[in-house]
């Protein structure tokens, strides 16, 4: 009996961390204490997509797919959640002599399991376009979004296609979150979300791609973007300087989410309006903004954003279907290194 009473302990403790003598567990999902959005941030994930190999094995997309799928069942309809990235999610170009895997075919499995993972936006990142060139050409296109649906998910206000031959992102994207279950259709929120990249320092030899002024190209669809939402977010993959103007550039942008590969800061907290957030190198972490609206009727909002981090240790739970293709890519592109001349 003492053997199955621990073993039943441990079941009730699953997806829990640990608490020290005394304390009470930490809930990794919160309270419901009146949010209605829950924005899961993440960025410059880097090909990442299984946990680091770390003291504390931390990260992976399994466990990203896992903690909204949680809290979604934890809220029963009080909230909405959306699931987005900053960009830089591919694995970057490596020399063929230094690989232990084919990095090509790790990538289209990167893009098919973003796609199980059921991300909302993507914003590109000036490395993505490696990967995504070939498969955003317009022959063969819409059977490609049928195999990798996360294909159509990549937005941005600043690259755009140098030949007609191929199919240009969104700028933008505009998003209706139902409301929680007890509120009346009409408060539905519609969340704008902007993407932008920072420019590269040299244009790649063969590159079907232009990459404009950020800042210019934020300003020119955020207005536009401004009159058709309830909160706008702008996604940017940017140095710290040019995150920092985009405020400036996009006039009434709620929520700034930035990706420049430096860390982000922990803890929860209650932000101001507009809110630049940072996320974190290699998507270790998600950074959640909790959205609370204040009273009044929807075209007269103000918003209450609350930062959270959501370390994915393994207590967080994997998504069965994200963690079957996590482990499928890693059977399809790992190989023998090979052996020096």
């Amino acid at each position: 009996m003492r053997v199955l009473a621990l073993i039943l302990l441990g079941v009730s403790m699953a997806g829990a961390p640990v608490p020290a003598s005394g304390q009470e567990p930490v809930d990794l999902y919160g309270k419901h204490d009146g949010y209605v959005l829950s924005i899961q941030a993440t960025g410059d994930m880097n090909g990442l997509i299984e946990p680091c190999g770390c003291k504390l094995p931390v990260g992976g997309l399994a466990r990203r797919a896992g903690y909204a799928a949680e809290l979604a069942r934890r809220l029963e309809g009080k909230a909405g959640i959306l699931k987005v990235d900053a960009g830089r999610v591919f694995d970057p170009a490596r020399k063929q002599s230094e690989a232990v895997y084919d990095s090509a075919i790790k990538n289209e499995w990167i893009l098919r399991a973003l796609g199980v993972a059921r991300f909302d936006v993507l914003n590109v990142a000036v490395p993505d376009l490696r990967v995504l060139d070939p498969l955003r050409a317009k022959a063969g296109y819409d059977e490609r979004v049928k195999e990798f649906p996360a294909l159509d998910a990549f937005i941005s206000a600043n690259v755009e296609p140098a030949s007609a031959e191929f199919v240009g992102f969104k700028p933008y994207v505009v998003l209706n979150v139902s409301p929680p279950s007890s509120a009346s259709q009409s408060d539905v929120i519609r969340v704008g979300i902007l993407g932008v990249t920072g420019m590269p320092d040299r244009v790649e030899p063969g590159s079907h791609w232009k990459v404009s002024d950020p800042l210019a190209a934020a300003r020119k669809y955020g207005a536009e973007l401004r009159a058709k939402c309830d909160f706008l977010i702008v996604l940017a993959h940017l140095d710290e300087n040019s995150a920092n103007r985009i405020e400036e550039a996009v006039p009434g942008v709620d929520l700034i989410v930035v990706a420049n590969r430096k860390a982000a800061p922990k803890g929860e907290m209650d932000l101001d309006r507009p809110a630049t957030v940072a996320v974190g190198d290699e998507a270790k972490s998600i950074t959640e903004l909790r959205l609370f609206p204040s009273l009044g009727p929807a075209a007269a909002r103000r918003w209450t954003i609350r930062r959270r981090t959501v370390l994915l240790s393994p207590d967080v739970p994997d998504d069965p279907e994200t963690r079957l293709t996590v482990q499928r890519a890693k059977g399809a592109s790992w190989k023998l290194k090979p052996v020096a001349q």
